[in-house]
């Protein structure tokens, strides 16, 4: 083998490697200090959502939940304590769940969520948010940026307080899910179904 040849199978053996750690490392869902993705949902009522000029210079949490989500359900006492605590803050809280609109309307009335609902269009919003690992909390600051990719179980007031003041919160980030053709599949399977549906393993994430 010859030096120069030799010296171009090193250079490729670099370039694979390289390559393939920041395939590895690239995240399955936003990551701090991502720009703000779009948002095309209605809300419960059937109004259109917000667009993000609408929500200049507010903090935004944008939550992801199913009606089989047990987690989601759990959560939800958390986020109506959230809306209580921080109203009147320069800060909006938003559920967005895919299922049929009288699917929803009518579990809420027997599960109450004080936080503004919205019904993605088509997993429109699922996707662009890759928000498959349910339920998914993501928290913009005034200016659109993600300061937060949490799972609802880690947000907390000192969460939100921090977001409030301008600051990173200090709280592990959600690595997202790792199959999201699987879990858009398994999410699609539930749109026409009335029957209780098993929550997709944790394990997975």
């Amino acid at each position: 083998m010859t030096r120069g040849f030799s010296w171009m199978v090193s250079l490729a053996i670099l370039w694979l490697s390289l390559t393939a750690g920041a395939v590895a490392q690239t995240p399955n869902t936003l990551k701090i200090g991502d720009s703000r993705p779009e948002l095309n949902f209605t809300l419960l009522d059937g109004r259109p959502g917000p667009n993000w000029d609408d929500l200049k210079g507010q903090v935004v949490v944008i939550d992801f939940w199913a009606t089989w989500c047990a987690p989601c359900v759990k959560s939800f006492q958390t986020f109506n304590e959230l809306e209580l605590k921080f109203r009147g803050q320069p800060i909006r809280f938003f559920s967005i769940a895919y299922e049929p609109r009288e699917k929803v309307s009518g579990f809420l009335t027997k599960h109450p969520l004080r936080t503004t609902v919205g019904i993605d269009n088509d997993l429109a919003t699922f996707k662009s948010f890759r928000a498959w690992g349910v339920p998914s909390v993501y928290i913009f600051d005034r200016k659109g940026t993600v300061i937060s990719a949490i799972l609802a179980g880690d947000l907390t007031p000192e969460v939100m307080s921090e977001a409030v003041a301008g600051r990173i919160p200090e709280v592990e980030q959600n690595t997202g899910w790792n199959d999201p053709k699987g879990a858009e599949e398994y999410f699609r399977s539930t749109l026409n179904s009335n029957e209780p549906t098993k929550t997709v393993p944790k394990d997975q994430h």
